[in-house]
């Protein structure tokens, strides 16, 4: 389960009467993390708590393997909470890995729960498939935030590694294409050109619903 995934990674956490504690957190952003005393530094994740009792949930910075896993468990966690209450994914992020970004996507489209998406800062790179992901008519943008394309690079290791990046490139694109008013090729070319667009702007490609200022 989620919370089975989240305190094998050791975070600590606290809903209600229920304290979830462990040591050791991967994939937790550091402003979670607080000084209490002389001896040493004391993990604090009542921020964390916080966002688990409103539901909501970060991805910021570099999407890892890691950080992608405790996005995960957070989802399936609130999902087995209450499935009829939203989650919101904020989202400043440059994007990171494709596998552990596509890992996201599917559970965010697997979880009974609505997810709503709000980009506060950067979408960038694959982290754009995470902010078009959320539920129809609730995928929110400030008017300063960034959706930046990058091109999906083919890394030194013969024609199947070629391949490899040939399908996860399309997979991208297509995903992209299936949630905004960009088509597979729009959506190719944007990444090949690197092109980055404004809140207002990503509004009229439909890669968000509503756009705040």
């Amino acid at each position: 389960s989620g919370l089975q995934i989240l305190e094998a990674m050791g975070v600590t956490f606290q809903l209600g009467q229920n304290t979830y504690a462990s040591s050791g957190v991967c994939g937790i952003p550091r402003s979670c993390l607080r000084a209490e005393d002389d001896d040493g530094v004391t993990r604090d994740f009542s921020e964390l708590s916080k966002r688990m009792e409103r539901r909501e949930i970060r991805v910021d910075g570099k999407i890892t393997e890691q950080g992608a896993t405790v996005v995960i468990a957070q989802l399936l966690y609130l999902d087995d909470q209450d499935p009829t209450k939203p989650i919101t994914v904020m989202i400043d992020s440059e994007g990171g890995v494709v596998t552990a970004t596509l890992a996201i996507y599917d559970t965010i489209c697997d979880v009974k729960a609505p997810v709503f998406t709000s980009v506060y800062g950067m979408a960038g790179g694959t982290a754009i498939l995470i902010a078009v992901a959320g539920a129809a008519g609730h995928r929110r943008a400030t008017a300063d935030a960034r959706y930046c394309f990058v091109p999906i690079e083919q890394a030194d290791g013969g024609s199947a590694a070629a391949a490899d990046v040939d399908r996860l490139r399309s997979t991208f694109a297509t995903r992209i294409a299936n949630h905004s008013q960009l088509d597979h090729d729009a959506v190719l070319s944007a990444m090949e050109r690197a092109d980055c667009v404004a809140g207002h702007e990503a509004l009229r490609q439909g890669l968000v619903d509503e756009v705040a200022g």
